[in-house]
């Protein structure tokens, strides 16, 4: 599988996750079940050097129970946090996960359909060819394609938004969009698509909407900054690289970056930190170098729950399906690797 970094990929419910990918790297994703049953497995290799968005290739639902991956060999499988095959298409673009996990925005070459998750088939929302991402907002859909955000809905035209820089993001969440534009973020209410510019004194390299779309956290180059409601974007953090943003189902945020992360109910996250989301239990889920850990709520401590260990690889993402499956991105050590790092006889 090739992980075409921003041409070609998914998406994830958990956040804003971005992971940086070398070309010359092997790269391996599995999704494990409970007991350790392994139900995915595929070999990513990157094209291109750069922080990659996660979600182009991966997404866990929200509330945690069912998982999707795409590859190029078998196209877009969705599992259940059983181990269950809910869906297995080819030729998919993109995808996004609907805000109750029960069904699945899929862009073709041909144009766009949602796929219920629970036998009920699919419902063409357009024709549109090119699209490159897709959000939902309400029972509506938000797609990047040609250079501009448009909307989407069952039985009526595509409407066009608005320009888009091709490495801006976008969010969309309740009935608001938001994506980056100059020195800020332009936030549009919808349908009636009401635009108004936040600044965010620099350049937006990442954005998340709350559930609701009331809150918006974003990141620049040197800050990590929150708005509530219709309020400024307030600087929360200076903080570089950051690669996760994500809101929790009990209301909560995190953030994190190259030299850690907070978690706005309590404590923070390690220097280390890959990247950073939330489990279906509103527990966080933490991946360093060294493996893919659950934060105790009560503790903050790090458990291990997956991953590759140290002797075998270096863990790059990760997340938790249903109460104990695991989704793990890893770049696994070659043979030549492992017989130069053992001690001479």
């Amino acid at each position: 599988m090739d992980v075409r970094w921003l041409v070609l990929g998914a998406a994830v419910a958990w956040g804003g996750s971005r992971v940086p990918l070398v070309p010359e790297d092997g790269y391996s994703l599995t999704v494990t079940v409970g007991g350790g049953r392994r139900v995915v497995s595929v070999s990513p290799r990157a094209v291109r050097l750069g922080a990659a968005p996660l979600d182009r290739w991966l997404q866990v639902a929200p509330g945690g129970k069912t998982v999707a991956v795409w590859s190029a060999s078998d196209g877009l499988r969705v599992v259940g946090a059983d181990g269950t095959l809910l869906l297995q298409r080819g030729g998919v673009r993109a995808f996004r996960f609907s805000p109750d996990g029960a069904r699945l925005a899929l862009a073709t070459a041909a144009g766009v359909v949602i796929a219920g998750l629970r036998g009920e088939g699919e419902t063409a929302v357009g024709s549109m060819a090119g699209v490159e991402e897709i959000r939902w907002y309400g029972d509506g859909l938000v797609v990047r394609a040609r250079g501009a955000l448009w909307t989407l809905q069952a039985g009526m035209a595509p409407r066009r938004l608005a320009a888009i820089g091709a490495l801006a993001p976008y969010a969309g969440a309740g009935k608001r969009v938001v994506f980056g534009r100059g020195s800020g973020v332009v936030s549009m209410t919808l349908p009636d698509g009401k635009a108004r510019a936040v600044e965010a004194g620099g350049t937006v390299v990442d954005l998340e909407l709350s559930a609701d779309g009331g809150w918006l956290l974003a990141a620049t180059g040197t800050r990590v900054l929150l708005q509530m409601g219709e309020g400024p974007l307030a600087e929360l953090a200076q903080a570089a690289e950051v690669h996760s943003l994500a809101f929790g189902p009990d209301g909560g945020y995190l953030w994190a970056g190259r030299g850690g992360g907070v978690v706005s109910t309590g404590g923070t996250l390690p220097t280390g930190t890959l990247t950073a989301n939330y489990g279906a239990d509103g527990a966080v889920v933490v991946t360093t170098r060294e493996g893919v850990f659950r934060r105790d709520r009560a503790t903050g401590a790090l458990v291990v729950v997956g991953g590759i260990s140290a002797a075998d690889g270096t863990n790059v993402a990760g997340a938790m399906v249903g109460a104990d499956g695991v989704a793990a991105l890893v770049a696994p050590k070659t043979g030549g690797q492992k017989k130069r790092e053992m001690p001479p006889d």
